[in-house]
C-alpha cells in the first residue's frame, strides 16, 4: 500500500509540475469559447497556435518530456487537461471563436493557421498577433502565405464553367470569405469527366483547406460535429440528398441555435451555433426538397475535352503556383466589396438576402455591374423554382394538368381525382400524390410558393370545405413538362424530423 501512495503521490507532483511550467509561460495563455470549452493559446514571433485542451496530448507529453524527461501516463494526462481546462474557463478571457472567418473591430478576419489577414475597406494586412477570435482543431490545414499580383479569373482557368455562369460563380466564391450570413449552397452537377470533385477540392483548399475534403456521412451528429469545427461543409458525389439530411442542411446554411446537454446524466446545457458554407457535388442535382432547393446555386460544370484533360500531378501543382496570387487577389476583392457594400441599393432581394447584397457588391468590384449579377442570379433561381417544382410529385402533377387548362379548382378530393387521371402522363406514380384532404393541405403548402413563382395565382374559398383555386396569370403561361423531365424517377416524400444530440467539441477534431 506504501508503494502504491507513493506512485500516486509521484504522479500527483508531476501532474502539478507540468501545469505550472505550462502555466508561467509568458507566451502561452488559456481561453474559452462561451464558457464552454477551453483552449490554448501559444504566441509565436510569427504568428499563434491555438488548439482545445481536450486535443492537447502531445503538447502535455511534449513539455513533460523536455522539461522533466517524464512520460505520462493516459490518466496523469487527462488530469492535467481537466485541470487547464477548468482553469481556461473559470480564470482565462471568454471570447467568440471562430473556424476560418471572423467578423471582427470593423474588419473580415482570415485565419492562415499561424497568421491572421485582417481586410478592412482600405486593404488587407498579414497580422502575427491576432485578437482571441479564432479556434482550430486537427482537421484543419494552415493556409499558404498570399501574395500581391494576381488576378481572380486565374482561378476559372481549372474549371470549365459555361460563360453565363461566370460571374454568378465567382461571386459565390468571393461571398465564402464573408462571415456572419447565409450563403447558398453550392451544387456542381455534371455528366461524368467534368471535374466536378477536383473542382471542389480545388474551391475547398482556396477557401478553406482542410485534411477531410469529404464531411458526408449517414452520422447525423458526426456530420453537425465537423460542421462546428469547420467554415466549409464539402459532401462529394452525393447521389440524392435524404429527406432528413435536407432539413439538416437548410439549418445549417441559415445558421441555427442547437441546445443540448454535456452529459445524459445532468441538466446542463451547451448551445451550439452552426452556420457554414456547403458545397456539394453529383452528376444529377442531389437536392430535391422545395425548402433546400432554395437555398442553392447550381453550376453545371462542362465535360473536359480529352485533348485538355491534364493529369492530377500536374494540375495540382499548376494550382498550387497559382493559389497564393489568387487568394491574395480574393482578399484585395473582399476589401473592394466592403468598400462599395453601404452603397448597394437593389429592388428586389432574394431569400438569403445578405449573399445577393455582397454579390452585388462583388460584381461591382469584378468590373461588372449589379444588374448583371442580378440578372444571372434570376435565372439561376428559376431554374431551381422549376427543379423545386418537378421534384414534388403534386407539385409535378399540378405544372403537368396546368399546360393544357386555365383553371384548377375544387375540394382537395376533387383535385386529386382530376391529378391521378393524369399523373401516369406526368410522369408521376398516383401512390405518390396525397392519400387524403389533410395531407393535400401539407403538399400544398410545400409548393404553393413554387406554382406562385412559376407564374400561377393561388386562391382559397371556404365553404363546407376549402376550395382551392390555381389560375394562369394574364403575364405568364405554364409550359408543358419536357418530356426528359418527365421520366425522371422522384423520391417519395417524408416528414421533417427533429435534429438529433451532437457530441461534444471536447469528443473530437
Amino acid at each position: 500500500m506504501e508503494r502504491i501512495e507513493k506512485q500516486r503521490q509521484t504522479k500527483s507532483n508531476l501532474a502539478k509540475k507540468v501545469i505550472d511550467q505550462i502555466l508561467s509561460q509568458k507566451n502561452i495563455s488559456l481561453i474559452n469559447h462561451r464558457r464552454t470549452t477551453g483552449f490554448i493559446r501559444i504566441q509565436y514571433e510569427d504568428g499563434v497556435d491555438i488548439f482545445p485542451i481536450s486535443g492537447s496530448s502531445a503538447f502535455i507529453q511534449e513539455i513533460a518530456w523536455t522539461k522533466f524527461e517524464a512520460s505520462l501516463s493516459e490518466s496523469t494526462t487527462k488530469q492535467i487537461q481537466q485541470t487547464l481546462n477548468a482553469n481556461a474557463i473559470f480564470r482565462g478571457d471568454s471570447c467568440e471563436l471562430n473556424s476560418r472567418v471572423a467578423n471582427h473591430d470593423g474588419c473580415i478576419w482570415y485565419d492562415l493557421g499561424r497568421s491572421v489577414v485582417r481586410i478592412s475597406p482600405e486593404g488587407w494586412k498579414i497580422i502575427t498577433n491576432p485578437p482571441n477570435i479564432f479556434k482550430r482543431y486537427s482537421q484543419g490545414k494552415a493556409q499558404v502565405t498570399p501574395k500581391v499580383g494576381g488576378s481572380y479569373w486565374d482561378l476559372h482557368s481549372f474549371f470549365f464553367i459555361a460563360p453565363e455562369q461566370k460571374l454568378l460563380f465567382a461571386c459565390w466564391v468571393l461571398a465564402a470569405f464573408i462571415p456572419g450570413i447565409p450563403h447558398p449552397a453550392l451544387v456542381l452537377h455534371g455528366n461524368q469527366g467534368a471535374a466536378k470533385s477536383s473542382t471542389m477540392k480545388a474551391l475547398l483548399k482556396l477557401i478553406d483547406p482542410s485534411l477531410n475534403e469529404d464531411a458526408q456521412t449517414e452520422d447525423e451528429s458526426q456530420l453537425l460535429l465537423n460542421a462546428s469545427h469547420r467554415h466549409v461543409l464539402p459532401l462529394d458525389n452525393l447521389s440524392i440528398v435524404s429527406p432528413r439530411m435536407s432539413d439538416l442542411l437548410c439549418k445549417i446554411i441559415t445558421g441555427s441555435g442547437r441546445v443540448r446537454r454535456k452529459l445524459f446524466s445532468d441538466e446542463d446545457e451547451v448551445i451550439n451555433q452552426l452556420q457554414n458554407v456547403v458545397m456539394m457535388n453529383g452528376i444529377n442535382i442531389p437536392a430535391s426538397r422545395p425548402d433546400l432547393l432554395d437555398r442553392c446555386i447550381t453550376v453545371n460544370l462542362q465535360r473536359i475535352p480529352s485533348e485538355l484533360r491534364l493529369d492530377e500531378k500536374t494540375l495540382r501543382e499548376e494550382f498550387d503556383k497559382q493559389l497564393p496570387f489568387i487568394l491574395g487577389e480574393c482578399f484585395t476583392l473582399v476589401s473592394k466589396a466592403m468598400a462599395l457594400y453601404p452603397e448597394i441599393q437593389l429592388t428586389k432581394l432574394y431569400r438569403l438576402a445578405d449573399f445577393t447584397k455582397w454579390g452585388a457588391a462583388f460584381a461591382e468590384a469584378l468590373g461588372h455591374s449589379k444588374n448583371e449579377f442580378m440578372d444571372s442570379y434570376q435565372r439561376n433561381q428559376n431554374e431551381l423554382t422549376e427543379e423545386s417544382l418537378l421534384a414534388s410529385p403534386l407539385g409535378r402533377a399540378i405544372k403537368y394538368y396546368m399546360g393544357d387548362n386555365e383553371v384548377l379548382e375544387g375540394t382537395p378530393t376533387s383535385i386529386l381525382n382530376k391529378l391521378n387521371g393524369i399523373a401516369f402522363e406526368a410522369g408521376v406514380n398516383p401512390r405518390d400524390l396525397p392519400e387524403n384532404a389533410y395531407s393535400f393541405g401539407r403538399q400544398f403548402n410545400s409548393v404553393q410558393t413554387n406554382l406562385e413563382q412559376c407564374g400561377m395565382q393561388i386562391e382559397f374559398k371556404r365553404s363546407r370545405e376549402r376550395i382551392y383555386r390555381i389560375s394562369k396569370t394574364s403575364e405568364s403561361e405554364i409550359a408543358n413538362v419536357e418530356t426528359s423531365m418527365v421520366q425522371q424517377t422522384l423520391p417519395h416524400n417524408s416528414d421533417i424530423c427533429d435534429v438529433s444530440d451532437v457530441p461534444s467539441e471536447e469528443n473530437g477534431g
